[in-house]
Parts: C-alpha cells; sequence; structure tokens
C-alpha cells in the first residue's frame, strides 16, 4: 500500500512488444499493490504530458521501478524517458528502488546498474516467482504488499478466465481473420519502408501475395540471402492451423507463389513459425511458436531483417 510521497508500490516498464508479459506481471500484483502500468493510463501517455507523466512516475512516484528488460529497450521513445528518469533518480537517490528482470538468457545488460539491482532467475523461474522478489523489494522500501486472501486469488483467477473466453471467441471468429490480414499487412509495409530508407545496405523486398513476400540481400562471395514470410489461414473464419512462417534461407529463394532465376538452389537454414495471438492485454500480437516470446509488427519486422543481416555476415 503506497504511503504519502509515493503515488504507486510498483512502476512496471517495458517494450511494447512485451506488453503481454506486462500485463501478465500486474495482473500477480494488482490485487496486493498500487501498480502503475501505462496501458492503463494510454489517454494520459500521449506528447509532453506523457513525458512528464512517465517522468515522475519512475522517477519519483513509485517506490520500485520494474523493468522487464531486453535489448533495445532504453532505445524507443517511451523507455527511454523511462530510462533517463531511473538514472536521474539513482545517481541522486541510490538505486535500490530498481529491479531489472532480462527477459533474455544472455543479455547485455545496462552499465550504469549496479549488479546488485539484476534479478537473473526470469527465463527459469517465470512472472510468478518474480513477484515475490518484488515484495520483498517493496518491504526493503519500507512499503507493504498486502496480504493474499481467497478473494485475492479468485479474482486473479477470474481474470484469467475471462480473458481466456475472449481469447477463444475473438480466435473463432471473423474479426480475428480480419485483424491477422492486417497485420500481416502492416509487417509487409513495414518491412518495405525500413528497406527503403536504408538503400546503402542492399536488401531487397518484394510482396509476392497478399499473404507472401521475401527479403533478399547479395552477400560478399556468395549468391545471396534470403528471408522469406507466408502467412497461412487453414480456415476462412477461424485462426485455428494458421501461423505466419519465417524461413532462412542460403541462397535466392522465391516466396510462395513465385518463381525466381538462380544459378544454384537455395538451401534452408532455419525457420521460425508465429501465431496470431490475442494477449492478456487486449491486444493482438505476433506469439514464437516455440519460444512463446511476443512481438508487435516493428518489433517482428526488425526479427525478420535480422536473420538476414545475422547470417548474411557471419564469417
Amino acid at each position: 500500500m503506497s504511503e504519502p510521497g509515493y503515488k504507486y508500490d510498483v512502476a512496471i516498464s517495458f517494450l511494447s512488444g512485451d506488453l503481454d508479459a506486462a500485463q501478465k506481471l500486474a495482473g500477480l500484483l494488482r490485487d496486493r499493490m498500487n501498480v502503475f502500468l501505462f496501458t492503463d493510463r494510454q489517454s494520459d501517455v500521449a506528447g509532453a504530458d506523457g513525458i512528464e507523466l512517465l517522468s515522475a512516475v519512475f522517477g519519483e512516484q513509485a517506490r520500485v521501478a520494474v523493468v522487464l528488460y531486453r535489448e533495445g529497450w532504453g532505445k524507443t521513445a517511451w523507455t527511454g524517458i523511462e530510462e533517463t528518469a531511473i538514472k536521474n533518480r539513482g545517481l541522486e537517490h541510490g538505486w535500490d528502488f530498481v529491479l531489472m528482470i532480462p527477459l533474455e538468457a544472455n543479455p547485455t545488460l545496462p552499465k550504469w546498474l549496479p549488479r546488485a539491482q539484476i534479478w537473473l532467475s526470469y527465463e527459469r523461474y517465470g512472472l510468478p516467482t518474480a513477484v515475490a522478489v518484488i515484495e520483498r523489494k517493496l518491504e526493503e522500501l519500507g512499503g507493504e504488499a498486502k496480504p493474499v486472501t481467497a478473494a485475492s486469488r479468485a479474482n486473479e483467477q477470474a481474470r484469467r478466465v475471462a480473458w481466456q473466453r475472449e481469447r477463444e471467441a475473438k480466435r473463432r471468429s471473423q474479426e480475428g481473420v480480419e485483424a491477422a490480414k492486417r497485420h500481416v499487412a502492416a509487417l509487409f509495409a513495414e518491412l518495405q519502408k525500413a528497406v527503403s530508407q536504408a538503400p546503402g545496405a542492399d536488401i531487397q523486398f518484394k510482396q509476392a501475395r497478399d499473404n507472401a513476400a521475401r527479403i533478399w540481400t547479395q552477400s560478399p562471395n556468395r549468391e545471396g540471402t534470403t528471408v522469406t514470410l507466408y502467412w497461412s489461414l487453414s480456415w476462412a473464419n477461424v485462426l485455428d492451423q494458421s501461423g505466419l512462417r519465417i524461413r532462412l534461407f542460403e541462397g535466392y529463394a522465391p516466396a510462395a507463389g513465385e518463381d525466381i532465376i538462380a544459378f544454384e538452389d537455395a538451401t534452408e537454414v532455419g525457420e521460425n513459425v508465429f501465431d496470431f495471438e490475442f494477449g492478456e492485454s487486449g491486444q493482438w500480437l505476433w506469439q514464437h511458436r516455440d519460444t512463446k516470446r511476443t512481438y508487435d509488427t516493428a518489433e517482428l519486422a526488425a526479427f525478420c531483417i535480422g536473420l538476414l543481416v545475422d547470417h548474411s555476415n557471419r564469417q
């Protein structure tokens, strides 16, 4: 419970692609603590007002600042504001209020943050254990979480059941199918935009069909590298058995439904499959089928170009 001087017990900072994880964490905390999550205040987080709000929350109003960290945090507009507020507060008052939770196995963490403020067990223990770590941090700083009660656990379960029912209804609807088509189109547009803005990168984009595209590059000393994207929809009005297949090839490879001329047959190097999901955040997102990491459109476009660049630049 927040004491005078602190408006929130906990504020959570995260990249947009990790919104679902942030919502899950907030849901686990909300019955016991006063939690700030910007998605609950989207009407306030805009323009100059948003800058002032986020600076105040992470700089002074939240007793504990939790960062769901992965590469790229602090480099976007909003996380950059939050990072600056956290750094300024840490330099002036100490770093005990920060808890960094890396979401990747071997992250490159900010050099300005003391190692003691990093919790390294997310991948192994997940969010439920993170709650205990946050609670202990809150108590160390003079705060207090409300006790766990039967009612709070029942409320937690009720929220999850409500989301599961909504998710099932959304995925088995024409609305879900149309949303998927829009997100595929937005992904292709994002790739085309990124490629056109960096002509010196020697990356090309081509959309073969509404549901298929590819990016490719001429690599030094070899014929090329290709990433193909194919959105597969098994049913006209439900998302069951659908998926976005992103395949990496050594050489020039065609997108689905496309014929190209190449001196040698391309060799497939790897495949990543993404499901179009309705997350607990109440928003549509792309979820990696194996790792379960979620991506928004911009992050998925970066993932695709990253596959291409990393493979074409390998030794």
